[in-house]
């Protein structure tokens, strides 16, 4: 049948028919031949020009799917010569890397010591992104072992699926303090929710109490300001009412913590690893490395600034 739409009753309406083109997202399509396309309405530089053998259309935006719309009404009776080529698509991933958008997931305080509510938020979120890119990644939670585990897609071609947390939100889910969780560390921990909250929060503040100030130090830049310890000095930070360290607003405002990063060859690598120690006092006053036996996590932000040109 060489007929794309009815030929009777519609030639009012011809003119305002558009046909749409949608492409997943980080998809390109390719076409065998581009005589349909051309009868649907699509202009060659919507179609592209031939790549080797095929047309390649390719999608505008890596997040989300992209709309193609054609420039012109389509044709209600296909030309003969244009279906003298069989059409054959194929589509294909457009960036082997592909990063999505980040998306913030939100809990009140008094839902935030139970599981299953970070269950239920982690099943929406992931609900948002396979809307945005197409891929299906869930998550379970084992209400008798108190484990989460997140399931990935079984198609061979993006088995190198990870999903990126914030390192506390991960060591909440029982992950310990990662970024990144992928097929190899798809189930987390036991993690414990039937806690009395207000004995968790005095067991820190007292810990945080007992070691006092922690000096923190930057392991690629040495230093002699301190005795003791041979690191750059960045900044110290004191417990607060409730044993969460911060940074003394005098300390800010006087002597804002500095850094400068390690030598690296930009080149050569994607990241530039920034080691930092933490270390407090003895009660003989004398530097030693924390050694907490509980994790821990730095909420923040570090700031850039260009260095000046040497005249």
């Amino acid at each position: 049948n060489n007929y794309l739409f009815p030929t009777s009753g519609v030639e009012d309406v011809r003119e305002n028919i558009r046909v749409r083109l949608w492409l997943g997202p980080n998809t390109n399509a390719l076409l065998s031949t581009n005589g349909q396309f051309k009868a649907m309405g699509f202009d060659s530089y919507q179609i592209g020009e031939r790549v080797g053998k095929k047309y390649q259309i390719e999608g505008d935006e890596s997040m989300g799917h992209y709309k193609l719309e054609a420039y012109n009404p389509p044709q209600f009776v296909i030309p003969k010569e244009s279906l003298k080529n069989i059409l054959r698509i194929d589509l294909k991933i457009a960036e082997q890397v592909f990063i999505t958008n980040n998306r913030s997931l939100k809990i009140k305080k008094k839902d935030s010591f139970k599981n299953a509510n970070y269950a239920t938020l982690l099943k929406e979120g992931l609900v948002h992104f396979f809307e945005d890119t197409n891929t299906m990644v869930d998550v379970s939670y084992d209400d008798k072992g108190k484990k989460f585990k997140f399931i990935f897609p079984p198609n061979q071609n993006i088995l190198q699926t990870s999903v990126m947390l914030t390192r506390d939100l991960a060591e909440r889910l029982g992950f310990g303090l990662v970024d990144s969780i992928s097929q190899a560390n798809a189930q987390g921990n036991r993690v414990e929710d039937d806690i009395d909250v207000k004995r968790t929060e005095s067991k820190a503040r007292a810990l945080g109490y007992d070691t006092g100030m922690i000096l923190v130090t930057n392991e690629s830049k040495t230093s002699n300001n301190v005795i003791g310890i041979s690191d750059q000095l960045m900044c110290t930070v004191y417990p607060n009412a409730v044993g969460v360290y911060e940074i003394s607003p005098l300390e800010s405002c006087f002597s804002p913590p500095t850094m400068s990063l390690p030598n690296f060859y930009s080149g050569g690598q994607n990241e530039v690893a920034v080691p930092f120690k933490l270390y407090r006092f003895l009660d003989n006053s004398e530097p030693a490395k924390l050694d907490w036996k509980n994790g821990a996590f730095v909420s923040g932000q570090l700031r850039g600034t260009k260095p000046e040109q040497q005249v």
